[in-house]
């Protein structure tokens, strides 16, 4: 709904309905006021549209590679060192599983070496 409805609505009967009209259109029918308390990132122009959309959704994906590359790289680099280092100290299994999140290291009942570790005469 446009300002003129919103006005004729909200403001039906008063007497000063046309400044009520362009107080309406200032404060909310104008993408500035968003902009600056936070709500839009950027105002662009009808013509650039195209472009933007263009440069957004590259950015995107450039996000989503990096956030893997940054996060989860190092987290599978740490898995498998935990499972794959028979010959490393036990006091590095135990440091790595307080110091890294649940998921960065893996189940006991899946890692041979866990289970060395868990049962000594086994091994």
């Amino acid at each position: 709904m446009g300002a003129n409805g919103t006005v004729e609505i909200i403001f039906k009967g008063h007497e000063d309905v046309e400044a009520a009209q362009e107080e309406c259109v200032e404060k909310f029918a104008n993408p500035f006021p968003t902009t600056v308390r936070g709500f839009v990132d950027d105002i662009i122009q009808p013509f650039s549209t195209h472009a933007q959309i263009c440069c957004d959704l590259d950015v995107l994906a450039s996000k989503k590679i990096c956030s893997v590359l940054i996060f989860y790289m190092p987290m599978l680099g740490v898995a498998m060192l935990h499972c794959s280092a028979r010959d490393v100290s036990p006091m590095i299994h135990i440091l790595m599983a307080k110091h890294l999140p649940a998921g960065a290291t893996p189940d006991e009942s899946h890692c041979v070496l866990c289970e060395n570790l868990s049962n000594p005469r086994k091994a």
